[in-house]
């Protein structure tokens, strides 16, 4: 869903916080990319993810430091699933320059993340390319990306709520467990 209706061939893509490798392992089966590279800041998964996935490029990376990994101007698509929730950071001059309304709603350390993240990202993007991103949020946790320099950092956003997509994908997995019938409905829509 997350590239339904991006242009993939002959692109080159970054897949950030790319786990066990998964999600890319599928991009390079029923896409078609040029390179495919994709990071994360665990070791343990990206030597898991050398040692089992061919023709994809991995390289052990903080989300919050892109910069530091790759050039400027490099990736057509950047793609992030389901692991912003997870970047914290310290402040620098310019967050503090950024005014904030009352933090005592939300953590802000987090916001100082999903800046880095998200300046990180605008960077190593070719103007002209695409970051495509989706994540689970609690009601504080979409102030912090509000209060963040997402907006800033991207024009032309299209915005998609999934979340019954991904019920009915959770509780297919869970149809021959022992959960009960509709439990993970009911968590989502308690979390969203």
């Amino acid at each position: 869903n997350l590239l339904d209706g991006i242009n993939t061939k002959g692109k080159t893509i970054l897949d950030v916080g790319c786990g066990r490798g998964g999600g890319v392992k599928t991009y390079s089966e029923v896409l078609e990319f040029d390179e495919i590279h994709a990071c994360d800041y665990n070791e343990k998964f990206i030597d898991f993810c050398k040692n089992t996935h061919n023709d994809i490029k991995f390289k052990v990376c903080s989300a919050t430091e892109l910069t530091s990994a790759y050039n400027q101007n490099t990736f057509d698509i950047i793609t992030n699933v389901e692991s912003s929730h997870c970047y914290f950071a310290k402040p620098t001059e310019k967050d503090l320059k950024l005014e904030y309304p009352d933090s005592s709603k939300f953590l802000i350390h987090h916001v100082f993340g999903l800046n880095r993240f998200f300046d990180g990202v605008s960077s190593i993007l070719k103007s002209e390319g695409t970051f495509c991103y989706t994540d689970a949020f609690s009601e504080e946790q979409l102030l912090e990306l509000e209060y963040s320099t997402f907006n800033k950092n991207f024009t032309h956003i299209a915005k998609s709520d999934i979340t019954e997509n991904v019920i009915l994908a959770c509780e297919e997995l869970l149809m021959n467990s022992s959960s009960p019938n509709g439990m993970i409905k009911k968590y989502m829509h308690d979390v969203a």
